[in-house]
């Protein structure tokens, strides 16, 4: 068996080409430990190390770190290639701390930096950084709620096109912000502005992306603070309105069919009304309503009412507190009396919980219409509806609003009516 080996042996040495594969891996492997003995040493920066505060000291006195949001630094190491070389090493491998040993009281600090490798083993240096140094405030944190004021510049030297246009104040998109900052510095503020510049001459209103500056008494600039909401849609709008004289009318809510078609005549005094708004609007406006009258309010007869500009909901007024005497001429009308029994009392949207039970007998309304609609209409055509939808219910008797229904299409209920009922539970 020991010649068998021997034999063996003497094959390998005498086969060239084995000889071959076991010379160059002798050499491979002499190569490489050579190469890593003598390799060079090589630096290399990395970059984008995120900055880290370390408040063991500050968080004692209850302070906070301000202005380090996000602070970043680049640092060079030194050491073997194949330690330090490229893509070898990342920002995750290191630590680089701002050191607050001397904080010892509100205010900035200049913190000096220390940077760390991750691996306490690692066979390579830090040889420098980036920068040293870091700006941080110290304080106390504070949260305070502050309103937006709205600042309009112009280009050129009038705002608006002609006197024909007006403008009112400023809108803003968002009408106050939270602000969270170091204490003394947010005990500073003044005032936050929000800002636009607008090439003026406006003939319509004009919205803008706002700058928001936060400032003290001096118009100084505040520190070291951010603000809570997203304020990069924050945006300022200059209304632009064009003024036009109106014709003044009303509208009227319960007018039968008859009278939707052919409006009672009314008269307005002051005729017109001078109001604002875009220009757009002002072209498809004809009239202007003062208020809605409800038929139930119209007797027989002129009806005065005194409305006032407040009531304007198509357009705004340029006087808000001017007031109009409004006249409605049903004067070719009368009016009658009908007495509804309770078999026309109707309850609508009793909550099923409860039990509504009429105990009114009979109501008398009064109606309004021409001669000959009144003649023709019978009891039977009056309805006195109480809606229960909205209403909240208790066990007990209570009067509550009711609405007439006339089945007849030029008449109408004068007056306003209530009906007895005794709730119970169901």
């Amino acid at each position: 068996m020991e010649n068998n080996k021997k034999i063996s042996f003497q094959s390998i040495l005498d086969n060239q080409k084995t000889l071959i594969v076991i010379s160059f891996l002798l050499a491979l492997i002499t190569w490489i430990t050579i190469s890593l003995n003598e390799a060079p040493e090589v630096e290399n920066v990395i970059e984008h190390v995120k900055i880290q505060i370390d408040d063991s000291v500050p968080s004692q006195m209850g302070y906070e770190a301000f202005g380090v949001e996000d602070q970043y630094v680049d640092i060079t190491v030194e050491g073997k290639r194949y330690l330090v070389g490229d893509n070898m090493l990342s920002a995750d491998d290191f630590t680089v701390t701002a050191i607050t040993t001397y904080v010892d009281g509100p205010g900035r600090y200049s913190l000096q930096l220390k940077a760390t490798a991750n691996d306490p083993d690692a066979d390579y240096k830090i040889v420098s950084k980036s920068q040293d140094y870091i700006e941080v405030y110290f304080d106390t944190p504070k949260t305070v709620e502050i309103p937006i004021e709205a600042e309009v510049l112009c280009e050129k030297d009038e705002l608006l096109f002609s006197k024909d246009y007006v403008t009112e104040d400023p809108i803003l998109s968002l009408d106050k912000i939270t602000v969270y900052g170091p204490a003394t510095e947010v005990n500073r503020i003044k005032s936050a502005v929000a800002s636009i510049t607008t090439e003026g001459e406006l003939k319509s209103s004009d919205t803008q992306t706002a700058e928001l500056r936060i400032v003290d008494s001096h118009g100084e600039k505040i520190q070291y603070i951010t603000i809570k909401e997203n304020i990069d849609d924050l945006t300022v709008t200059v209304p632009v309105y064009k003024v036009a004289d109106l014709p003044a009318t009303v509208d009227f809510s319960g007018a039968p069919l008859y009278y939707i078609e052919n409006p009672l005549s009314i008269t307005c005094n002051p005729l017109n009304i001078r109001v604002e708004a875009e220009e757009s609007k002002l072209e498809n406006l004809k009239s202007v309503s003062l208020g809605t009258i409800d038929f139930s309010s119209l007797k027989p007869g002129l009806n005065t009412f005194e409305l006032s500009a407040l009531g304007v909901k198509d357009a705004i007024p340029l006087d808000k507190e001017a007031k109009y005497t409004v006249t409605v001429n049903a004067e070719n009308l009368e009016a009658r009396k009908f007495t509804v029994s309770r078999n026309n009392i109707n309850a609508i949207g009793v909550n099923s919980n409860f039990l509504a039970t009429v105990v009114t007998n009979e109501l008398e309304v009064t109606v309004v219409g021409p001669k000959d609609s009144l003649d023709s209409l019978a009891v039977g055509d009056i309805y006195v509806d109480v809606d229960f939808s909205s209403v909240s219910l208790s066990v007990g008797k209570r009067e509550f609003p009711a609405k007439i229904r006339v089945k007849n299409n030029r008449c109408w209920a004068y007056g306003e009516y209530s009906v007895m009922f005794s709730i119970s539970a169901n």
